[in-house]
């Protein structure tokens, strides 16, 4: 029976890893809380956010929030839209990780805040996770405006691949 658990344990545990360890595709927020949402305010407007995981870049949060602004603006009828607002709500987690050491040589590279305590055999260091997101207000347009930076939305998902 331990085994048994040990094993769920050990491939639950291996599966998280890979979760976590994979940047966010585009798809509809999910269980790990990533994925673009959006909101209706107005017969043409919404709210589109899109949120990523620590392996996610911010350019490709960026580009997977106005992708989705491009559908739907496109699967309500109009060809254009402008982005009226936007806010980044990435989030900023710092962790502190220690170690225990089975010798008396550390490899510090790449740890700037590496904190090594020669009477014990412990290391810790700061490790800062960022999870990108962005939120975005949209008003669509069925014509080009004057006076407007609109995006297409369809010259927009040609060319830039999910």
């Amino acid at each position: 029976m331990k085994a048994k658990q040990s094993l769920f344990a050990l491939t639950t545990i291996t599966i998280s890893m890979i979760l976590v360890g994979c940047a966010t595709k585009y798809k509809p927020i999910g269980f790990l809380g990533d994925g673009y949402s959006e909101i209706r305010t107005k017969p043409d407007s919404f709210i589109v956010t899109f949120k990523g995981n620590s392996s996610t870049p911010a350019e490709k949060v960026y580009q997977y929030a106005l992708t989705r602004a491009s559908e739907i603006t496109l699967n309500n009828g109009y060809r254009y839209f402008h982005v009226t607002s936007n806010k980044d709500q990435s989030r900023k987690m710092d962790y502190k990780r220690t170690y225990s050491n089975s010798s008396t040589e550390i490899d510090t590279e790449g740890f700037a805040d590496l904190e090594v305590d020669s009477s014990s055999t412990a290391t810790s260091y700061t490790e800062t996770v960022v999870r990108p997101a962005i939120y975005l207000e949209v008003k669509c347009y069925a014509q080009i405006p004057e006076s407007l930076e609109v995006i297409d939305a369809q010259y927009f998902l040609d060319n830039n691949p999910r």
